[in-house]
């Protein structure tokens, strides 16, 4: 891997988990407010509910991934930081981007 394709993908990796972190701190400061037992819930409280697990749940999971590939890039290693990527498939980027639009 050539110097500037190293340094891309490091940038790339850094705004990556720039994005996913936030998106975490948001989904966490924007959590719903749900009262009473679950038996109270309407259909659509549980169902914001459920959303927002997943969405902090995959903004979580890619901000963790993230790091560990960061690290793999620091150390040098880019076929692992590759092997570390597929933990992070397209589908959780997609639902934590749907997550953000919503």
């Amino acid at each position: 891997m050539s110097s500037g394709a190293y340094r891309q993908a490091i940038g790339s990796t850094l705004t990556l988990f720039t994005g996913s972190s936030l998106a975490a701190a948001v989904l966490f400061a924007a959590r719903p407010q749900l009262t009473g037992g679950p038996s109270s819930w309407t259909t659509d409280d549980v169902a914001i509910g459920t959303a927002w697990i997943v969405a902090i749940t995959c903004a979580v999971w890619l901000s963790v991934t993230t790091v560990a590939c960061l690290g793999a890039l620091a150390r040098g290693r880019p076929s692992t930081a590759i092997r570390i990527a597929a933990f992070a498939p397209p589908i959780a980027r997609r639902m934590l981007q749907a997550a953000l639009v919503t």
